[in-house]
């Protein structure tokens, strides 16, 4: 009985890993405004949260529906959650791993960003470290897994494909707030 319980978690977990997929948006510039055109790639998993990758710079930012990130002071003026960032190769084999700060804002602590333009007083491996995972999710097939500590509660913990291994899902982008009017998939 263990074991049938066992299987069906495996299983479970691992079909709704594996059914997640990089959705590309786009926005045209607004000379109005004064907004530049933006695009990025964008995963949303249902009750954790969204993780996106901008496709011009290596930033990625992370959204948790639920709690807040486990963040502290650093150096007295930044406030970080350190994340692990696993890269797996197509056989499902840890690649490579990195130890990645991620800015909070006290204000959204619900929200965090790996940006290699910032860089951390002593953390001069982290842009590097970034740049490195966001080549991976770009460039390669296999897997990345994100693993972000939550104040009182698990680890924000996901496991995504990259653009290379993920397959077009067989119905349309999904709809909601996020989408702006104007965004378009690109294919």
């Amino acid at each position: 009985m263990k074991k049938l319980v066992l299987l069906l978690s495996v299983v479970f977990t691992t079909l709704s890993s594996s059914a997640q997929y990089w959705y590309q948006y786009k926005t045209e510039a607004d000379e109005l405004k004064g907004t530049q055109a933006n695009s990025y790639h964008a995963v949303k998993i249902p009750e954790k949260g969204i993780v996106t990758l901008d496709d011009n710079n290596d930033v990625f930012t992370f959204a948790t529906f639920e709690g807040m990130f486990n963040y502290e002071s650093y150096q007295r003026f930044f406030t970080v959650v350190e994340g692990l960032f696993g890269m797996y190769g197509e056989n499902g084999e840890l690649v490579r791993k990195e130890t990645i700060m991620l800015g909070v804002s006290k204000e959204s602590p619900d929200f965090a960003i790996a940006d290699c333009s910032r860089n951390y007083p002593g953390k001069t491996e982290n842009s590097a470290s970034i740049r490195r995972v966001a080549s991976w999710v770009r460039g390669n097939k296999g897997s990345v897994r994100f693993v972000i500590p939550r104040y009182g509660r698990t680890d924000f913990d996901i496991t995504l494909p990259t653009m290379l291994s993920h397959k077009e899902p067989t119905e349309s982008k999904p709809k909601g707030k996020s989408q702006n009017r104007g965004t378009v998939k690109k294919k």
